[in-house]
């Protein structure tokens, strides 16, 4: 006993030496604090510390989930569950015994479901009815709100392909001469408008031979009318009481881009009224045999 009493000692004052560091430690800590809790109220700043405590968790397995994360998986298996009951009727091979029995099968699966849910809520601790309205309602704005937005853009993509589709008919409406022109296609969005794919043709009108007649009390007084892409309509000149046969020797100068496979070139003779002028006969070639006629 006389040899253990001074390392007791010694390890007494070793413990006194520790405390005192740590209530000088406590001490420059409460100071900090205070001087921290001045400069924020001189701040008007408000910071209470609150006391926490662990959430409780739920063992699955190896791993750890919090509670109420598992209890939340819980009730949307049930819900799940709940849905799979409702269309269990109306799938196969259950919907070939229950097709004449709906107005009693219905009945005991809402029945089991509402039971199902009932004990479920009544078994689990983080989630409550309200829980669920609430989910439930939010659910159904999310949904709205994502459906509004979805009418809306292909409202307005519904809009501009009809906008799209009768802008000729627009332009014409609107007085305005070869609205195609003015909007354009792709490939001239595609090009900026470029006209390096463009080259001059000229075609020479020569003659057509057996022409029907237009009119029963007249002969036919013929012009050609030629019409490809932007290019503006060009006619030929008039030639009176040409009848059946007509010699024309004139030439006209058009752009053609062989790239562009739905465009065609319209040859048109008609007949000059008085009043008007009426089709006789006509031909399209496209883009294809108009370069196999190139010279």
């Amino acid at each position: 006993q006389v040899g253990l009493q001074p390392s007791g000692q010694s390890e007494l004052e070793a413990l006194r030496e520790q405390n005192k560091h740590l209530r000088q430690e406590l001490g420059k800590f409460a100071y900090a604090l205070a001087k921290a809790r001045e400069a924020m109220k001189a701040a008007n700043l408000h910071f209470r510390l609150k006391i926490t405590t662990p959430a409780p968790t739920h063992r699955l397995g190896p791993v750890r989930v919090a509670e109420s994360r598992y209890e939340a998986g819980v009730m949307i298996g049930v819900v799940l569950v709940m849905g799979a009951l409702f269309a269990l009727p109306l799938m196969r091979p259950c919907n070939a015994w229950c097709e004449t029995r709906l107005h009693r099968v219905c009945p005991l699966i809402l029945i089991f479901n509402f039971l199902l849910l009932a004990y479920t809520l009544n078994a689990l601790y983080y989630v409550d009815f309200n829980t669920c309205f609430f989910s439930a309602v939010r659910i159904v704005s999310v949904a709205i709100g994502a459906s509004e937005q979805m009418l809306v853009g292909a409202g307005v993509i519904v809009g501009a392909f009809v906008l799209w589709k009768f802008k000729d008919r627009i332009f014409e409406f609107m007085g305005v001469e070869h609205g195609a022109h003015l909007v354009g296609d792709f490939r001239d969005w595609a090009t900026c408008w470029s006209m390096k794919r463009f080259h001059p043709v000229e075609i020479f009108i020569l003659k057509a031979e057996d022409l029907p007649a237009a009119s029963i009390a007249s002969k036919n007084s013929v012009f050609c009318e030629v019409a490809l892409g932007y290019n503006v309509q060009m006619r030929t000149r008039v030639h009176n009481s040409a009848g059946q046969t007509c010699v024309f020797k004139e030439s006209i100068q058009v752009n053609f881009d062989p790239y562009d496979t739905e465009t065609r070139l319209n040859l048109v003779l008609k007949n000059q009224g008085t009043l008007g002028s009426d089709v006789i006969c006509q031909v399209q070639l496209g883009a294809q045999q108009v370069q196999q006629l190139e010279v």
